[in-house]
This record gives C-alpha cells, sequence and structure tokens, in this order.
C-alpha cells in the first residue's frame, strides 16, 4: 500500500505543527535571525562605509561628467594608473584599496565601470561599499545638473554602473559579512529544525505505550518508517527553506539587490545542497530515535549529535580564509562540504562538482542510517523501554 507512508506522514506532521515549540524553533526563529543578522550588517556595513576614506586608483577615460563628479568626492584620494596591470599591481602590494577601470561610455551615455577590491583586507572592502555610495551620489548630482539644463531628456542622463571582482580568489571571502553566516545558519537549522521532533517520532511513542498499537497496524513496518522519515525530513526541509525566506524578507526591508546577485545556478546548487542535508540528518535522527529507550536518552543522544554537525558547520567559517575550498578533505567531510558548497553560492560562484560530493557522501550516510532504523523496526528490541 504505497499511501501508508504519506498517511502516517501526514499525521506527524499534522502533531508537529500544532507543536508551539516546532512553530518557533523550526519557522519562526530562522526567519527572524535572518531578517536580523542582514539588517544589523547592512547597518554597520553602510556606517563604516560612509566613514571609511574614499581611496581609489583609475584607469581608462575620465570625459563621462557622472566620473567627472565622482572624483570631486570629498575626502576622496584618488591616483592615475597608465594601464590595469599597474593597477592591479598597486592594489596587490597595498598601496590602494580599490582600482576602478572606466571604459568609454556607450550611445547613452551608461558607463559600465569595473571595481577590483580586496577581499582579504577588510578595509577594501568597506571601501567598496563606499564607493557605491559615492557612485550613487555622483548620479543623482548629474542628474539634477542635466536636468538644470534646456533641452535634455531623462533617458539622455549619462550614469555608471559599477561591477565588483575579488582579486583575493585564493582566500575566498567575500565582502559581506552575511555570506559567511548565510551558510552556516542553514545547515544549523536544517538540523535544529527537526531536533524537536526527532525524539518525539519514536522514542516518544515508546514512553506513550502507542508504538504497540502501531506496530499491529496491517501494514509493512518498512512503510511506518518511511512516513516517519518523510515527515521528519519535510520538517527540516521547511526549516532550511525558512531561511532563505528570512533573506528574502530581510532583502525587501533593507532594499539592497542582495538578492538580485544570484543567479538561478546559484538557487539550483543551494536547493541540491540543502535536499541531501535534509536526507542524512533525517534519517540519522530517525535512527537515534529508534534507538534510544525514553525521550530523555532520544534528547541526550540528539545533543551529542548536533555537536557533530555543529562543529564543521563552525570550521566553514574559516575554511575561506585558509584557502582550503579546493582540498579533498574538506569536499569529502560530511556536513563542511555542504557548508562550503552554500558558500560558494551565495557568492554565485556554484560548483556542481562540489555538489555531486555533497550528494553522494550525504545519501550515503542517510541511506545506511535508514537500512539500520529498518533492521531496527523488524526486530523487536525497538519496542524496549527503559
Amino acid at each position: 500500500m504505497t499511501w501508508v507512508p504519506f498517511l502516517v506522514a501526514s499525521k506527524q506532521l499534522k502533531e508537529a505543527f500544532a507543536d508551539r515549540r516546532t512553530l518557533i524553533g523550526a519557522f519562526l526563529m530562522p526567519v527572524l535571525l535572518l531578517i536580523g543578522f542582514n539588517l544589523l550588517f547592512g547597518s554597520l556595513e553602510n556606517r563604516l562605509a560612509a566613514r571609511t576614506k574614499l581611496e581609489l586608483t583609475v584607469v581608462g577615460s575620465e570625459q563621462n561628467p557622472v566620473i567627472q563628479q565622482l572624483l570631486k568626492q570629498p575626502d576622496a584620494r584618488i591616483e592615475r594608473a597608465a594601464d590595469l596591470q599597474e593597477a592591479r599591481r598597486r592594489l596587490k602590494d597595498g598601496q590602494t584599496l580599490l582600482v576602478m577601470e572606466f571604459p568609454e561610455a556607450d550611445a547613452s551615455g551608461m558607463v559600465r565601470a569595473r571595481v577590483l577590491f580586496d577581499g582579504q583586507r577588510t578595509t577594501s572592502a568597506l571601501a567598496l561599499a563606499g564607493l557605491r555610495q559615492a557612485v550613487a551620489r555622483a548620479n543623482l548630482q548629474t542628474r539634477d545638473l542635466l536636468l538644470q539644463q534646456a533641452g535634455t531628456q531623462p533617458d539622455q542622463i549619462p550614469s555608471i554602473e559599477v561591477s565588483d571582482e575579488d582579486v583575493s580568489k585564493a582566500s575566498g571571502v567575500s565582502a559581506s559579512p552575511l555570506l559567511l553566516l548565510i551558510p552556516y545558519l542553514v545547515v544549523l537549522w536544517a538540523f535544529y529544525g527537526g531536533l524537536s521532533q526527532a525524539a518525539d517520532h519514536v522514542a516518544g511513542e515508546k514512553e506513550r505505550r502507542t508504538l504497540e498499537t502501531l506496530l499491529l497496524a496491517p501494514v509493512s513496518r518498512s512503510s511506518l518508517v518511511w512516513g516517519k522519515l518523510m515527515s521528519l525530513g519535510t520538517i527540516c526541509l521547511l526549516s532550511g527553506v525558512m531561511s532563505i525566506v528570512g533573506l528574502a524578507l530581510s532583502n525587501l526591508f533593507s532594499g539592497d539587490g542582495f538578492l538580485a546577485r544570484f543567479s538561478p545556478a546559484s538557487i539550483v546548487s543551494f536547493l541540491i545542497v540543502l535536499t541531501s542535508l535534509v536526507l542524512m540528518y533525517s534519517g540519522m535522527m530517525l535512527a537515534v530515535s529508534s534507538m534510544a529507550r525514553s525521550m530523555r536518552q532520544a534528547q541526550t543522544y540528539l545533543s551529542l549529535i548536533s555537536f557533530l554537525v555543529m562543529m564543521p558547520a563552525a570550521m566553514s567559517q574559516f575554511i575561506g580564509i585558509m584557502g582550503e575550498e579546493s582540498s579533498a578533505w574538506v569536499r569529502w567531510t560530511p556536513v563542511l562540504n555542504a557548508a562550503v558548497s552554500l558558500g560558494q553560492a551565495m557568492k554565485d560562484r556554484p560548483d556542481f562538482g562540489l555538489d555531486l560530493q555533497v550528494i553522494l557522501v550525504g545519501a550515503a550516510i542517510g541511506a545506511a542510517c535508514i537500512a539500520w532504523t529498518m533492521w531496527k523496526w523488524n526486530d523487536e528490541s525497538i519496542l524496549a523501554r527503559d
């Protein structure tokens, strides 16, 4: 009866959604945390960027009126370089914070400038944010100036469009602190979202003495396992997705276009990794709950498992600084490889080769846990309690 797992999953999910702890811990907290982090970092970055002196080296034509306005910004120290190679050398040697390359304007007067910064240096990343503010002011000043001139049409007003490039590719450090935290939070919340329900799925039924009644039902025990796995996996998945919802809402509140930086490939990579994590987490937690003889014992075991999740997730914060993203031990370490892959997706540099390794590792661990759980459920020791 193929419908049995869905029936079991539906029953478990109804009970989970009726639990206030699950609603708050798994669904509400990820959203609030991401909104809080995004607004906090956005506010701090804007304040620091406004106080950071605009120090850059420019390359290319400077005849565009917007460029002229930009070069007149107060507290700016601007140098010229003969070519891009010389400007890159200055940036690498720490002689400048930014390099801005000005190509020729197109027919509409639009200049698509490219800015090089050093992600390893906090001052360079902050200078980039300050430069974006200065460019926005220069665009507005040029617009106001030209609109005062007779015959100027709004679509004929020149402006600068800025794209940035981190020259410290070996470091893997992004300009935004939030990008470092989001993979960490998603990895953790995908696990902790299901943690409150995992102990109750099997160990809780043992304590309430309802597991015997469930096992007497005229259905296969494997169907019961799949149903419980589906419900637990759904909670973990929704908890992880709520982190993305929090990011989307914070993007609306801050209005910084943060989500617009992600390509469809990055979103696909993000969802692939999250799904793999959910399979591994739900398999592990259901196996632990099946092994435990009481709710307290299950919660103790799950707390220990949480450290195995937390440690590699926390380690992922330093992998980029160490330049170890491509190391074999990182790519094959559970949870750590997922956090690194999520980080690459957040930087809009998805690595589908790494995603495949995440899937293989997660599927192997999840399958092993599910196989053990199936064996446990087909043995009468599943009913053992304290």
